[in-house]
């Protein structure tokens, strides 16, 4: 929760205490309420961050940020960065709905010719007795 300070000697005010809650939870940023100092602070803080993330971060995460406008000055109106989202996701679901090209037939494969018939199992040119087979080594 973010909070706001009247001035030095005074104790720090949460703005967002009572505020009326949607069925979401969700409350009314009311960002004209933010004082200089709180979006120097946010300032400061983002930048600090952004210079960790370069190294940490993956391109994809980095590029979402820049996307979302995070870094202009002050803290973010959310009901500017709402509209900016919705913006996009609406091109989102335009790209996905997109009519795709017909895909490919597969390509025509030829049978494979049949197998040969096995080889015939070869005659035995001299039978031996039985006695004989028992004795062999």
């Amino acid at each position: 929760m973010s909070m706001a300070t009247q001035d030095h000697d005074s104790p720090p005010v949460n703005r967002y205490k009572n505020a009326a809650r949607r069925p979401d939870f969700t409350i009314e940023q009311d960002w004209a309420s933010y004082s200089a100092a709180e979006h120097d602070r946010w300032d400061r803080l983002f930048a600090r961050s952004q210079a960790i993330l370069r190294e940490r971060a993956c391109d994809e995460f980095l590029a979402a940020l820049h996307t979302l406008e995070l870094s202009k000055a002050g803290i973010p109106d959310m009901a500017k960065l709402s509209d900016r989202l919705e913006v996009r996701q609406v091109a989102s679901e335009k790209a996905i709905r997109k009519p795709k090209a017909a895909p490919l037939a597969p390509p025509k494969v030829e049978p494979a010719p049949p197998a040969p018939p096995p080889p015939e199992a070869p005659v035995p040119t001299r039978l031996l007795p039985f006695d004989a087979l028992k004795a062999a080594p």
